[in-house]
């Protein structure tokens, strides 16, 4: 503060007392708690424009504003001088424009804290130019329940005027403010704020405090709001299973009526044209050859078939090309002696060794199928070389094809 006059009273003693103001204590108190645990991932795009911007938690407001300050005519910004009658006060002109930027920031969505600063260049009644400034800060409280926001502020600060020497110089008064206003959210990061404030000032003359207007509107950038959730994509809708036509099968047989040569009897199940879908019955000459086929021969622990074995191996071949709807698996086995493994391939090759020799003598290969078991099938218990030699066989198992 710049030096004063001795007749100058300090009339902040009556601030107290000529307030009007009071803070909106009520508004705050009655607010609904429901608003704050209403949280930003509710207001998605579905929800009403007027709750979808409302503020939230840890909010923060930038804003930059402007309109008209109307000082007191009687406002006490001066420098007093001896050498002037009127100890060099100055009214200032009745309406100014006032330029300034805020900003806030808001713990939870119905109170919040301010700081900001203006200025406007004015001038004295006389012409003189004179720039007036003003900062301070301010608790806001609002209304938070909706994408518009009336509220109401009071804070402290700073007003000043600066000025050449010979007009008002150079001061700065303490300064008190109170008002209201109205916030409107058109989106999540805008918001349009209208305000109007009276400052309360020590005024010229005696004693006495001096009320200033100022009015502004003015555009914020809202930060820390979050995004909305997004809806959920609607899933797409499955496809139809494909409806497979329903095939009749009247005997129960697996084989459809449209393939069945005998929709009303059912397929016999025995090796012998199990396609047709018709019963039937194994031949008798056939049957001779299921099973175990006796007179086939080996070297020991070798797959090389005697000599003997031509007899048995040709009326096989014999009767297979009487017969071409029927196929068969030939089966080896082998005794217990040796290894496992060693009798499981032997066993195989065997089988192969006769399939070969069928083949070879005019028996498509496509109706022979070969397996070797080794030790595991044994006809009888390995107790004697006797036991032993009946263990070892060739066995032929009428199979479909």
């Amino acid at each position: 503060m710049s030096r004063r006059s001795a007749s100058r009273p300090r009339p902040f003693a009556r601030l107290r007392a000529a307030a009007p103001w009071t803070l909106a204590a009520a508004v705050l108190a009655a607010a609904p708690s429901a608003s704050a645990a209403r949280g930003p991932a509710s207001r998605g795009a579905k929800t009403p424009w007027i709750h979808r911007f409302a503020p939230v938690r840890n909010q923060v407001e930038l804003t930059a504003f402007g309109g008209l300050m109307a000082p007191s005519r009687r406002l006490e910004l001066y420098v007093p001088r001896d050498d002037r009658s009127d100890g060099g006060f100055m009214p200032l002109r009745r309406v100014a424009p006032w330029l300034g930027a805020r900003a806030g920031y808001f713990p939870i969505p119905h109170f919040g804290l301010e700081l900001e600063g203006a200025a406007t260049a004015s001038h004295t009644s006389t012409g003189d130019r004179a720039t007036l400034w003003q900062v301070g800060g301010a608790l806001v409280g609002q209304l938070g329940l909706w994408s518009v926001t009336p509220f109401v502020t009071a804070g402290a600060g700073a007003l000043a005027v600066r000025s050449a020497p010979a007009v008002l110089g150079r001061d700065v008064d303490v300064a008190l403010f109170v008002g209201g206003g109205l916030k409107v959210f058109p989106t999540r990061m805008l918001a349009v704020r209208l305000d109007v404030r009276d400052v309360l000032s020590a005024g010229h003359g005696i004693g006495g405090v001096v009320n200033s207007v100022q009015a502004t509107v003015g555009v914020s950038l809202v930060l820390g709001r979050p995004r909305p959730a997004s809806p959920p994509r609607p899933r797409p809708r499955p496809r139809p299973a494909a409806i497979e036509p329903v095939v009749s099968d009247q005997d129960l047989d697996g084989i459809v009526d449209p393939d069945d040569a005998c929709v009303t009897e059912p397929e016999t199940a025995n090796g012998v044209t199990d396609l047709d879908g018709c019963p039937d019955e194994v031949p008798v000459a056939v049957e001779r050859f299921v099973g175990v086929i006796e007179g086939i021969f080996f070297a020991t622990d070798s797959a090389v078939i005697e000599s003997t074995s031509r007899p048995a191996l040709d009326e096989a071949v014999e009767l297979l090309q009487q017969h071409p709807e029927i196929a068969v698996r030939i089966v080896g086995h082998t005794d217990d002696v040796g290894d496992r493994a060693h009798n499981l391939v032997l066993s195989r090759d065997r089988a192969q060794a006769v399939a070969d020799y069928l083949v070879r003598h005019g028996v498509a290969s496509h109706r022979l199928e070969v397996e070797g078991v080794g030790p595991d099938h044994p006809l009888v218990p390995n107790v004697d070389e006797r036991a032993r030699a009946r263990n070892r066989r060739i066995e032929f198992v009428l199979v479909q094809h």
